[in-house]
């Protein structure tokens, strides 16, 4: 019973941390650059939102947060 009880303590402790993790990064390709990087970008939804992603070009792949920090995506 305690056994039990346990794993799904547990369950509910790793899904409570990676979950979260999971939904707040999104995908985006930079569209409007300045000097110092991607200033635009796309989402899969279409919309266009204002970012900071240094050192990105127009047409790379980004992974942003909710905040609108993006990093440029590694190619594997």
């Amino acid at each position: 019973m305690i056994r039990h009880f346990l794993q799904a303590v547990t369950f509910a402790s790793a899904m409570m941390f990676l979950v979260p993790t999971f939904a707040v990064a999104a995908e985006m390709t930079c569209t409007a650059t300045d000097a110092n990087g991607c200033i635009m970008a796309k989402g899969g939804d279409g919309k266009e939102t204002k970012v900071t992603a240094p050192g990105a070009k127009v047409g790379d792949k980004l992974n942003c947060d909710d905040k609108g920090t993006c990093t440029k995506k590694l190619m594997q």
